[in-house]
C-alpha cells in the first residue's frame, strides 16, 4: 500500500516536540536546506576555477543539500508524526529529510 506524505496543513495541525512542524510560520518548503545552492555550480564561472580542489568540495556539498532536500525515505516511530490522532497514527509516512527539518536556513 503506498502511503502518501501528510501535508503542510497536517504538519502544522500536529502537536509535537520533535521539530517536525513548520515553527517559521512560513507554509512547508520540501527545500528548507538551501545556503548552498550557489555552489551546485561551482566551477562554472572564471572566478570560481581554482587549483586547491575548493570547487570540487563546495560541489559535493551542494549535492549533499540536494540529498538532504530530495532523497525519500520512511518515518517511523517519531512522536508527533506517527502517534498523530490527526494524521489517522500512521506506523510510515513516506518524506524527506525536510519532512521534519523544515526550517529554511
Amino acid at each position: 500500500m503506498a502511503l502518501a506524505p501528510p501535508t503542510p496543513r497536517q504538519l502544522r495541525s500536529s502537536s509535537s516536540s520533535s521539530g517536525c512542524i513548520p515553527r517559521s510560520g512560513q507554509a512547508f518548503d520540501s527545500s528548507s536546506l538551501s545556503a548552498f545552492e550557489a555552489w551546485s555550480r561551482a566551477g562554472l564561472t572564471p572566478a570560481d576555477r581554482n587549483v586547491d580542489g575548493r570547487a570540487a568540495a563546495r560541489g559535493a556539498v551542494a549535492a549533499g543539500e540536494q540529498i538532504f532536500n530530495t532523497a525519500p525515505l520512511f518515518i517511523t516511530d517519531v512522536r508527533g508524526i506517527n502517534d498523530n490522532a490527526a494524521l489517522g497514527k500512521p506506523a510510515v509516512i513516506k518524506g524527506t529529510c525536510t519532512t521534519c527539518h523544515d526550517s529554511p536556513k
